[in-house]
């Protein structure tokens, strides 16, 4: 069980973050990067599609207009999302920086030592640098 201090600096931190991410306007959220979450409510979740489909689904996705993509390691197809998003970027479809893509960091990956190497797995599996 975490300790009751641990959830109050847990707390103080997405507090942090959440108003780090808010633009000068104090309506529209963006990324601690600099990038504005996408308006478009539309997104393409990969969960339960199988592996040897997930590739072609994924860039129909990415040809029919969808733009926010939503990942997991746990989902099992990964590294088949990375080949269609990669397919739909070599087709000039569209452009890594008009995708945004998500990921979990699963339950079993929470250990401090255990993040850095779930999130570089991702990467290489999507093909991404980022997310």
């Amino acid at each position: 069980q975490d300790h009751p201090k641990r959830m109050h600096l847990w707390t103080i931190l997405l507090l942090v973050l959440f108003l780090h991410t808010i633009k000068g306007d104090g309506m529209t959220p963006i990324l601690a990067a600099g990038r504005i979450k996408p308006a478009d409510p539309l997104i393409f979740g990969f969960w339960k599609v199988p592996k040897e489909e997930c590739a072609e689904v994924c860039y129909q996705a990415i040809v029919a207009g969808y733009r926010r993509l939503d990942c997991a390691c746990d989902y099992g197809n990964e590294v088949e999302v990375g080949r269609g998003i990669a397919k739909a970027i070599a087709d000039g479809v569209v452009k890594r920086e008009d995708l945004f893509v998500t990921s979990k960091l699963w339950n079993t990956y929470h250990k401090p030592e255990h993040v850095s190497l779930a999130c570089e797995r991702t990467l290489q599996d999507l093909q991404l640098k980022y997310l």
